[in-house]
């Protein structure tokens, strides 16, 4: 990634802006985030792991899964080389279904050489219940690594 590719990603988030801002309906405008990203929380990661210098790589390969009875497929979001030359793993996530925390759960268990880490864009609880567990504290009863935010914590990079 390079400066080339922050000033489209800076470019792609002013027209989203713009384009929002001169809108006069109150339907809602889907506007969507430039390739090869998927959400416009990806952008904001991205934008700042760049602004901060981080190396990476988006949605790099595929990591191999097995489902019971199935062999799946998973592309996590970034994947970072730390300085020490080991690899950070981090999946960023906003709405997080029953289906995306079984498939944690297996990627995590099936691969526990790789230090794979979820950033939330909220710590929304599980089910509209408010009793209801969080996402961090889902993540912590399984051993998960997790952080909300826009970016990635300082202290995953070290």
């Amino acid at each position: 990634m390079s400066s080339k590719e922050l000033t489209r990603l800076r470019r792609a988030v002013k027209e989203k802006e713009e384009a929002l801002a001169a809108k006069k309906t109150k339907r809602k405008m889907r506007i969507r985030p430039p390739e090869p990203y998927r959400s416009w929380f990806e952008v904001d990661i991205a934008i700042d792991a760049l602004k901060r210098g981080v190396k990476f790589d988006y949605e790099k390969e595929h990591l191999v899964w097995l489902e019971p009875e199935k062999l799946r497929k998973y592309k996590p979001d970034y994947f970072i080389e730390r300085d020490d030359r080991t690899l950070l793993i981090v999946e960023a996530k906003g709405r997080w279904t029953a289906d995306d925390r079984k498939k944690m759960c297996c990627v995590t268990e099936q691969n526990p050489d790789l230090d794979i880490r979820i950033l939330f864009e909220r710590d929304n609880t599980l089910s509209k219940n408010p009793k209801s567990m969080r996402y961090t504290e889902w993540c912590a009863k399984k051993g998960i690594t997790c952080a909300v935010g826009r970016k990635i914590p300082e202290e995953w990079l070290d």
